[in-house]
């Protein structure tokens, strides 16, 4: 596996736990100052920037740090100083497939915008 795709699946992980185990912190690193995140929540458009985001999330119940979680990534595409990360999660109780875009700048890669979809139930 490439230095790019390790410094990547890095970055999955941390928005990962980020996101499960309410680490705004990590979250933060993981994302750009300047990304994006958008979808519907339970039919609600949704369109937050970086600093929006993180503030939205935090209220909504986080697991206890270790939890185990559930989380696949499905594809990885590296062209040049860009990526995209498609991966299926578990968090908040929801279902999500969401789309990542990332960056590489200054030779660290981040989240420039964050697609999401939250699987109803009648998707399931």
């Amino acid at each position: 596996m490439s230095q790019d795709a390790d410094e990547i699946r890095a970055v999955v992980t941390a928005y990962l736990e980020g996101m499960i185990y309410g680490d705004a912190d990590q979250l933060a690193r993981a994302f750009h100052p300047r990304a994006v995140a958008f979808g519907r929540y339970h039919g609600q458009l949704e369109y937050e920037t970086r600093d929006q985001f993180l503030r939205s999330w935090p209220g909504m119940g986080p697991l206890p740090r270790g939890t185990p979680y559930a989380a696949e990534v499905i594809s990885t595409d590296i062209i040049g100083d860009i990526a995209t990360v498609k991966l299926t999660d578990t968090c908040f109780g929801d279902d999500f497939t969401d789309c990542l875009m990332l960056v590489r700048e200054m030779g660290r890669w981040q989240i420039m915008a964050k697609a999401f979809h939250v699987h109803e139930k009648e998707d399931r």
